[in-house]
């Protein structure tokens, strides 16, 4: 099989990046400019056009999050955080910049970096960002604002 027309990382400092690369079986054999390895197609060769995509040989991610890759830099990053009260600060100037009725979504904090034990509670967000919906995407805190848009509250 022969990969041709993309953008195959090779991690080979003396060629980072080829146009093509041939395979046979689990082995690669070949890379290089996709006239290189045009010239290796058989009758049976199985030719995969890439259209300028990207390949990584080799790599096998069992475990990732690229969509939140994109979509955390278009929120809140909490990741400086070191408290509680810091979080309710950024959402609370998040508040200054976000149209009525859009989410306020933040990621990134983590409770292991702060310097005490954290006290989480929902009344800090609200308090700053309601009638803003806001939620954390990672520990699913909401505000009293995205409690009551998502109807997860209580209702008798």
């Amino acid at each position: 099989m022969v990969l041709v027309n993309g953008k195959i990382v090779t991690v080979d400092a003396a060629m980072p990046q080829a146009e093509a690369i041939a395979v046979r079986g689990d082995r690669i054999v070949a890379v290089g400019s996709t006239q290189e390895i045009e010239a290796l197609v058989g009758d049976a060769t199985r030719v995969v056009e890439l259209g300028g995509r990207l390949v990584i040989p080799g790599f096998i991610e069992g475990h990732g999050h690229y969509s939140s890759l994109g979509q955390s830099k278009m929120i809140l990053d909490l990741t400086q955080a070191t408290t509680w009260d810091e979080i309710v600060a950024m959402v609370a100037e998040a508040v200054q910049s976000t149209p009525a009725g859009e989410w306020i979504q933040g990621r990134g904090w983590h409770q292991e970096k702060w310097l005490a034990a954290p006290e989480v509670t929902v009344d800090g967000s609200s308090a700053v960002a309601l009638p803003l919906p806001a939620t954390d995407l990672v520990g699913c805190i909401f505000n009293q604002g995205g409690a009551v848009s998502d109807e997860i509250t209580r209702r008798d």
